[in-house]
């Protein structure tokens, strides 16, 4: 479990769940919707795993986000006996903002999405060949240039092509730059 949920604490935590889950990971790594339902959709997939990690609750789908991580402090209960009210969900904070692309050439519009989203964390996960990680997070953080509170953690998945493994690289990006943390653990 971790205690202080963070850039880095995120991609530790990240890179630990699929390194349990990677035999699976890698071999739906080439379909795309059985991969995204590893990451993203099917009950304990790889983010709701991450937010158990971090002692928190998780929601999909809360306002066109992928997925959102809270606090169980932070839903506003629902005061309103009308049937059309109690279908909805409400937060006063949201801890991790979550996207997930498997289209590099549209993770552009996730990193718009992310930064116009007021929260402690936001995350794209997304996924490009290995010789094409940093270009990548480089494109994605020119869209943060002269952006206050920009920070944005990329993850970016990709096949190693010597052992077909599925890696990861994380990168912060902000102010139109990319810090790759890969060797910060």
């Amino acid at each position: 479990m971790y205690e202080t949920l963070n850039h880095e604490n995120f991609y530790a935590c990240w890179k630990e769940i699929c390194e349990k889950r990677h035999d699976i990971l890698r071999e739906v790594f080439h379909c795309t919707t059985e991969f995204t339902n590893e990451i993203l959709k099917k009950d304990d997939c790889v983010i709701d795993q991450a937010a158990a990690e971090f002692g928190k609750k998780i929601y999909h789908e809360y306002y066109s986000l992928d997925a959102v991580i809270y606090d169980e402090a932070d839903y506003v209960v629902q005061t309103s006996n009308e049937e059309k009210h109690r279908r909805n969900y409400w937060l006063k904070r949201i801890l991790v903002a979550f996207e997930h692309e498997n289209d590099p050439h549209t993770a552009y519009q996730e990193i718009s999405h992310l930064l116009t989203t007021k929260a402690d964390l936001r995350v794209l996960v997304t996924y490009v060949g290995e010789d094409k990680t940093d270009e990548q997070a480089d494109k994605l953080a020119a869209i943060t240039t002269g952006i206050i509170d920009s920070e944005i953690l990329l993850i970016i998945g990709f096949e190693n092509k010597k052992d077909k493994k599925v890696e990861w690289k994380g990168y912060i990006l902000s102010s139109g730059k990319a810090n790759n943390i890969r060797h910060q653990f």
